[in-house]
């Protein structure tokens, strides 16, 4: 209880996800329900108790993946709201591995993150999982990858690159940049890294405007925002942009869905300080080939 936001404000925001070191949501549990009757399917609770963490929960090939903390720390905390710091702290954070249907925990591994502090990310791609963290290095943001083989939990690579072009507690998502995966290639901003691995590849985004929020992806394009809504064609190595509107903006977060041939962008910015003529989401699809 109190790890979930119940209000939408500026106080919100500032508390909960700008700045360094912020405390981030964790759960006690994990369960499985019957998307068609509701019933419960199984649940997974550790013995003796442990700190989830929500940002690290992901799903594929059959099979469920989260970090976790046993942390006596992380156990007692009053509103679930952790720093990852006391999370991650050495000897303390495991990578777990649940069977889908059953609930059933496969294996679970020790794993070293003790110098993360900012956020912590969990994705599963093509029997990879990768695990993205951020900190501090030098008076920049530091971002640390590291590939894990999805199908025993061995660590196959690491990587990292330093945002020199921020500077540490930042207010406008500097530290909380979640990545995005197309076939085999891993894109974290402004940069993008071989899946299998971890290798630095020549794409280099140009986000071609101020503010914050996250990435989302289709098959040939990246999508986000540069002051407004914009996608990034794959094939210009993220040297060029396609401004979507010129009129509104997307959220904070991520806040671009690429779906059924659609481009959705719901209505995000009414609760920022961000002032633009329109407040209203917003469905775009592909102009048809003019055959007149």
């Amino acid at each position: 209880k109190g790890a979930s936001r119940t209000g939408h404000s500026r106080s919100a925001i500032l508390d909960g996800t700008y700045y360094d070191n912020k405390p981030i949501a964790t759960s006690e549990c994990l369960f499985c329900l019957d998307r068609h009757t509701g019933k419960k399917l199984w649940i997974y609770r550790r013995k003796g108790g442990s700190a989830i963490v929500n940002s690290a929960i992901t799903v594929g090939g059959g099979h469920v993946y989260f970090i976790e903390s046993d942390n006596p720390k992380a156990l007692t905390d009053s509103d679930g709201r952790v720093t990852l710091e006391v999370l991650m702290d050495k000897g303390h954070a495991y990578l777990v591995k649940l069977d889908q249907r059953s609930g059933e925990k496969l294996w679970e591994r020790r794993i070293e993150l003790s110098t993360i502090r900012h956020v912590l990310f969990l994705s599963y791609a093509n029997g990879m999982l990768v695990v993205v963290g951020s900190r501090n290095d030098g008076g920049h943001p530091r971002y640390d990858l590291h590939g894990f083989d999805a199908g025993d939990g061995r660590l196959v690579w690491s990587n990292h690159y330093i945002r020199t072009d921020k500077p540490t507690n930042g207010d406008h998502g500097e530290q909380d940049q979640h990545p995005v995966i197309i076939g085999n290639t891993v894109y974290s901003r402004p940069y993008a890294y071989d899946l299998k691995t971890g290798e630095k590849k020549t794409f280099k985004l140009d986000r071609g405007g101020r503010g914050c929020g996250g990435l989302s992806a289709s098959a040939s394009y990246l999508y986000g925002r540069g002051g407004n809504p914009r996608m990034y064609p794959l094939s210009g190595g993220g040297r060029s942009n396609i401004a979507l509107t010129r009129v509104s903006r997307p959220g904070c977060w991520v806040n671009i869905i690429p779906a059924g041939g659609l481009l959705l962008i719901p209505e995000g910015s009414s609760g920022c300080t961000c002032g633009y003529p329109l407040q209203t989401s917003i469905g775009l699809a592909p102009r048809e080939p003019n055959t007149l």
